[in-house]
């Protein structure tokens, strides 16, 4: 059985700005100020982030929390969701091209493409297959990926990439 944090209705005024600044995070606790703090420190790196909690925790919501104050385009996608049909899920991130006569036509740009300087929130990483974690890591190591049926190497804009799971994925 877990226990949550303490909530205190009179917590200092650092903290209630602190939390003006995310309303969508529900819940007040000292402890949930150091998640914050932390989302506003890693909101001035480029680094991809990875957030780990167990069901029910918001993950989703401190994921949207490194978009908060942004003008860039978001892009949300529930991996669980998509358990059942992984291949619209590759077609939604990564795009798709087909080839006719009079060359490359492109059916649908990516996410990635299309993010631009915004973020891309995968929640529920957990749920997707060895093959879309592959093209993940090329796309984080390298910043370009491949359309589905396309051939030539795309590149990524310079979008954030936020991920979340309950499990640690080292342990799956």
């Amino acid at each position: 059985q877990t226990t949550r944090p303490a909530v205190s209705s009179d917590l200092p005024s650092e903290l209630s700005s602190l939390y003006a600044e995310f309303p969508s995070i529900v819940g007040r606790s000292v402890a949930l100020a150091d998640v914050i703090r932390r989302i506003k420190k890693l909101q001035k790196s480029d680094s991809p982030v990875l957030v780990i909690g167990e069901g029910g925790t918001e993950k989703a919501e401190v994921a949207r929390a490194f978009h908060t104050g942004s003008e860039e385009k978001l892009f949300f996608f529930d991996c669980y969701e998509y358990r059942e049909k992984l291949h619209e899920l590759h077609y939604e991130l990564f795009g798709k091209e087909t080839e006719n006569i009079t060359g490359i036509v492109i059916d649908k740009k990516a996410a990635f493409e299309l993010a631009g300087d915004g973020t891309v929130i995968l929640a529920n990483i957990e749920h997707i297959d060895l093959e879309l974690q592959r093209k993940l890591l090329t796309l984080i190591t390298e910043n370009q990926f491949k359309r589905l049926r396309g051939a030539a190497p795309v590149s990524a804009g310079k979008f954030r990439l936020v991920v979340t799971s309950s499990t640690r994925l080292n342990e799956r």
